[in-house]
């Protein structure tokens, strides 16, 4: 049932199968009201760019501003700021009143919801539930999503955000993976997503082999041939062809002679996944191999280990 007046609107609703009681006010925010908003934000926004503040201050200064009604501003219903905090900023720093469309009733948790349409990043909804590394966990959770549904198939940011809330580990993984960058010249949404995933089906395998990665040992020191002492080799030869950098583009030969293009992570990814192999069955004669097939055998065992919820009603 609505309950309307001339400047509000009111309504019971369910949101992520939870009651709620929203509302919706059109309500003038001035300079006081803005910042007595911006000082009740949900915490960890994302970083505050200067430049939009500024175009939105040129608008309010202009009486061009039109943003404030096409876009709510969203209030939780605990009473947190979502959202907004842009234009509430310009309207702090220029003095000048605008009316707002305010929407209050919103669960916290719907934040990685809002402006999907924009460009917002999943690291923005990571960063509100505190998670330590939100740049580095929404990357890794990025990339098992692409193992397992392809690497042009980029996620939403609320299927990223299930993915870390699923598999904590992830968190420990992606703290790991960079405290050993410098020491193996690996890329760290690489290292994540492997030691992550390895550590799922072969945990004490995994550790020592990433420790041995990362610190050495007397076995591979004394024993050039060891799988780990070879891919240490390996990943700094890459490195130095790669001038320090990754991302560049990948020719990866697959059936029928046809050529796949993937990033430099790939190519990683299947140097470390060889070498993990030949460990594991304490092999030491093997080659390095650069095919499809290798990363299809990581992407077979992404989906083994994780189970991507699409929807949040989805049963896991």
């Amino acid at each position: 049932m609505f309950e309307q007046d001339r400047y509000s609107l009111s309504w019971d609703s369910i949101v992520m199968d939870k009651p709620v009681k929203m509302s919706a006010r059109l309500e003038q925010i001035d300079k006081t009201r803005a910042e007595e908003l911006l000082d009740k934000q949900l915490d960890n926004q994302r970083p505050l760019y200067k430049a939009l503040v500024e175009r939105l201050k040129h608008a309010l200064v202009n009486d061009e501003y039109i943003d404030a009604i096409i876009n709510p501003v969203f209030i939780s219903e605990d009473g947190y700021t979502m959202d907004a905090q842009h234009r509430l900023t310009a309207v702090s720093e220029s003095g000048i009143p605008a009316m707002f469309l305010v929407v209050r009733g919103l669960p916290k948790e719907t934040f990685v919801y809002l402006d999907q349409s924009k460009s917002r990043d999943a690291k923005d909804a990571l960063k509100v539930r505190g998670i330590t590394n939100a740049q580095g966990v929404a990357t890794a959770a990025k990339l098992i999503h692409q193992l397992i549904y392809g690497k042009n198939n980029t996620p939403r940011n609320e299927v990223v955000d299930r993915i870390v809330q699923d598999y904590p580990t992830l968190e420990d993984a992606v703290a790991k993976s960079e405290s050993m960058k410098e020491a193996t010249h690996g890329q760290p949404s690489v290292l994540a997503v492997l030691y992550f995933l390895y550590s799922a089906k072969y945990p004490e395998a995994s550790e020592m082999f990433f420790n041995m990665l990362k610190h050495g040992s007397e076995e591979f020191v004394e024993n050039p041939k060891h799988p780990v002492a070879r891919l240490k080799k390996k990943l700094l030869a890459e490195w130095k062809k790669e001038s320090g950098t990754g991302g560049r583009i990948w020719q990866v030969p697959g059936t029928n002679k046809k050529q796949y293009r993937f990033d430099t992570r790939y190519k990683q990814m299947c140097f470390i996944h060889i070498a993990f192999g030949a460990y594991l069955k304490e092999k030491r004669s093997f080659t390095w191999q650069e095919n499809l097939d290798i990363i299809q055998d990581i992407a077979h065992l992404a989906k083994d280990v994780v189970s991507i919820r699409h929807s949040y009603k989805k049963e896991r």
